[in-house]
This record gives structure tokens, C-alpha cells and sequence, in this order.
């Protein structure tokens, strides 16, 4: 039987199918514990920011995040994948095109879209997806 890109998948996409599962399932969680950091542990002796404020900055954060996550699964996605210590990461970035300005929905399939400021800050989104840990964080926190 001869084998072909049309009729089978390769191992990688298979792995990239399996990881979808986790990413979907602990999207949500890892906003949670970076939301969490930001405000409890990373500026925890800032005395400028009281525990109340800290509080309700987080759950303003959550509130937030939940709507963000149920959003994501109509959003597109680009994958990167490298190799750290041993480790396999999958970086996918979520991108909301519905109110796209640039016209960079074609390059989806060609080429990494990057950008900051603007429409890059509320409509892209990077996470990692450690294959060897099935864990999911913000993208550059790997530690929550």
C-alpha cells in the first residue's frame, strides 16, 4: 500500500492533533496562574497596591480571560515548535482576525505573523504547549 500526504497524517500532526486536546482543556487554567503571578506573587512588595486592589484586578483579569477563552476556538492558530533542553515546545499562536486592519489573514500558512502595539496586543495571543509535560502556560512563563 503506498502512502501519501493525502491519505494519511504525519506523526507530527498527529502529535499536534493530540496537544489541541490539552491546549483546549488547560487554556483557561494557565490565564489563571499567570493572572495569579501577576498579582500575588511577581509585585507582591509592591506596598502601593493593596491586597484588596490586587484582588480585584485579578478577577477583573479572570473575567476577562473567560471570555477570551471561549473565543478562541473560533480563532486561528499558527504553531511553532522547538526543542529546549530536551524538551519539546509547541508555541501556538491565537489570532483574531475579525477585526484584522493589515490584511494578514493570507499569510497565516506562509509565514509567522508578528507585531506589537495595537491590534497585535488585543488580538494575538502566544501560548507553549510542553509535549513532554502536556502543560500549558503563557508563552515565556513556563515556571506557573
Amino acid at each position: 500500500m503506498c502512502f501519501t500526504k493525502s491519505n494519511t497524517k504525519s506523526a507530527e500532526e498527529n502529535e499536534i492533533r493530540k496537544a489541541e486536546i490539552e491546549i483546549n482543556k488547560q487554556y483557561l487554567d494557565s490565564d489563571k496562574r499567570f493572572a495569579y503571578n501577576q498579582n500575588f506573587v511577581r509585585f507582591k512588595d509592591d506596598s502601593e497596591w493593596t491586597l484588596e486592589e490586587r484582588q480585584k484586578n485579578f478577577q477583573n483579569l479572570m473575567k476577562w480571560n473567560k471570555k477570551e477563552a471561549k473565543k478562541r476556538i473560533k480563532i486561528d492558530r499558527q504553531y511553532l515548535g522547538f526543542i529546549e533542553n530536551g524538551q519539546k515546545i509547541l508555541v501556538i499562536q491565537f489570532i483574531d482576525f475579525s477585526q484584522a486592519p493589515y490584511g494578514l489573514k493570507d499569510q497565516l500558512t506562509k509565514s509567522w505573523i508578528g507585531g506589537w502595539h495595537g491590534w497585535f496586543e488585543t488580538n494575538v495571543r502566544l501560548k507553549e504547549y510542553n509535549m513532554e509535560t502536556k502543560k500549558v502556560n503563557s508563552f515565556g512563563w513556563p515556571k506557573l
